[in-house]
């Protein structure tokens, strides 16, 4: 009976020694592969390198601004009443602007009036352009027929002028009578009257293109100085215009941000008033940044523009109303007291920002860079002594 339970026994010893050993083989392996998973996690996967404020405080965006009056003209229309929530360019409230809009328009009359005068010059010079140059060419033509002309009046003398010197020999040698030798000389006369004719005709012909030049370049100059007195107008109208037209802007007064009309003076459609009076107050509507102070160490080449962050309020506990999303606005270029401040834009319309309100205070944690585990791990045992440059802030600089 014994033998038969020992049996059974050391199967079951036998059978727990097997399950121990595959037991510590499963063991050994899941080790391994979580080793080597924490291996990829650390080499490979980055988280966020953070820095966090020392302390930070919720202030409103903008103050309250009184708006006064720039004019003494009379109100013309006044379309906010108080309590009006008014969005960043809407219009509070308008001047009379009649007599500097009419005097806008006549001014606009007056340089329309001057570009066209303008154009039309510039249409009669080029008129001018193309008379003088259609001139100018029959003035050439005609030239060349008539110097062609002469040249055959020129050659026609000099056949004249021989033959008259041939009559003369034979009227020496008697072989012909002297009427044929008077008609010689004859001919070589009327010829050269000819010539000198043409020549003459050739000299006026040249004398009326120079005057047609001249009578040409002189309307053009008179144009062009009538032009350059429009030029001149013109130029003068320009910055008045643009001057009128500030001043028509001026007149109507909008809001520079989003807010409400807080407080408003008793004043009516109509009524002027003496530059300077107060008119109304227009109140910033749940507008809010936050400001902060880092440690200058910590902080100076870290931190810059668009640098996301996230807030934490001490009043508002995280655990239950979370964090509120926000981005790093503006950095001090200069540290005080070791401490460098730094403003937050944030996103009040989030549920958290429904809580928001002037001098709330808590803590704002900005993502600077990523870095895995190994990075950080050799930064820390690499860490300087104090004084010395911090290579996390040199490789969050990049």
């Amino acid at each position: 009976m014994s033998g038969f339970v020992a049996i059974p026994f050391q199967n079951t010893l036998g059978a727990l020694g097997s399950d121990s050993l595959r037991a510590g083989w499963w063991l050994c392996g899941a080790g391994t592969i979580v080793l080597l998973a924490w291996g990829f996690v650390a080499l490979s996967v980055p988280l966020p390198v953070t820095v966090s404020s020392a302390d930070g405080r919720t202030v409103a965006a903008a103050d309250a601004l009184d708006i006064a009056t720039l004019s003494d003209a009379p109100i013309a229309a006044l379309p906010r009443k108080l309590g009006d929530v008014v969005s960043a360019g809407d219009v509070l409230l308008e001047f009379d602007s009649e007599p500097l809009r009419l005097e806008l328009a006549r001014s606009q009359q007056r340089l329309q009036s001057l570009e066209q005068e303008i154009e039309s010059i510039d249409v009669g010079l080029t008129a001018l352009g193309e008379t003088l140059e259609g001139e100018l060419v029959s003035f050439d033509m005609a030239s060349e027929a008539l110097s062609a002309r002469m040249a055959e009046t020129r050659a026609e003398l000099d056949y004249a002028i021989e033959a008259e010197t041939l009559y003369r020999q034979f009227r020496a040698e008697r072989q012909i009578d002297a009427l044929k030798y008077a008609r010689a000389q004859t001919e070589v006369a009327q010829i050269r009257l000819q010539l000198q004719a043409r020549e003459a005709e050739s000299s006026e012909l040249m004398a009326n293109r120079r005057l047609a030049v001249s009578r040409n370049e002189t309307a053009r100059a008179q144009l062009m100085r009538h032009r350059a007195r429009l030029m001149g107008d013109r130029a003068e109208l320009a910055p008045e215009q643009r001057k009128t037209q500030l001043k028509i802007e001026e007149l109507t007064v909008r809001a520079p941000f989003t807010g409400r009309v807080g407080a408003m003076a008793r004043v009516s459609v109509g009524q002027a008033l003496q530059p300077g009076e107060w008119l109304m107050t227009l109140v910033p509507i749940r507008e809010y940044e936050f400001q902060a102070t880092f440690s200058a160490r910590e902080a100076a080449g870290r931190l810059r523009p668009e640098q996301p962050a996230r807030i934490r309020f001490y009043a508002l506990p995280w655990t239950e109303f979370g964090t509120l999303e926000a981005r790093v606005l503006r950095v001090a270029t200069e540290e005080r007291n070791g401490t460098v401040r730094v403003d937050f834009t944030v996103d009040a319309d989030s549920p958290l920002g429904a809580h928001l309100d002037h001098g709330l205070k808590g803590e704002a944690v900005v993502q600077i860079d990523e870095a895995t585990l190994t990075q950080r791990m050799f930064w820390l045992l690499n860490r300087p002594a104090p004084g010395t440059p911090d290579p996390i802030q040199h490789a969050a600089v990049r």
